[in-house]
C-alpha cells in the first residue's frame, strides 16, 4: 500500500531594514601617496561585510571585505565612480 504525506512547511522572511554606507562621498587621493579611508554601516543587524558593488577604484586602491578603503593611487587624474555595499549577518544589503 503506498500512501501519498504531504508537508506543508510555512517560512516567515522578515524584510530587510534599510542600509546606509558612509561616507557617501570620499576624499580625493594623490597618487603616490598611501591612502586609508573606513567606510561605516547602520541600520542593520551587525557584522557588516563590504564589498565593490559596481563603477571601479583607482588603480592600486581596494575595499576590504572589513570596509577600508587603501592603497597606493597609481596615478592622478579623473573621476571615479564606485559603489560600496555593506552586508549585514542576515544578508541584508546596503
Amino acid at each position: 500500500m503506498v500512501t501519498d504525506a504531504t508537508q506543508v512547511a510555512n517560512f516567515v522572511f522578515p524584510a530587510c531594514p534599510a542600509i546606509r554606507v558612509d561616507p557617501a562621498v570620499v576624499p580625493a587621493a594623490t597618487a603616490g601617496s598611501a591612502y586609508s579611508l573606513n567606510f561605516n554601516a547602520s541600520g542593520g543587524t551587525g557584522g557588516y561585510t563590504f564589498s565593490l558593488a559596481s563603477g571601479r577604484l583607482p588603480l592600486g586602491l581596494s575595499v576590504s571585505a572589513g570596509g577600508t578603503l587603501s592603497g597606493t593611487v597609481a596615478s592622478d587624474g579623473g573621476w571615479f565612480r564606485a559603489v560600496i555595499r555593506a552586508a549585514d549577518e542576515n544578508g541584508c544589503l546596503g
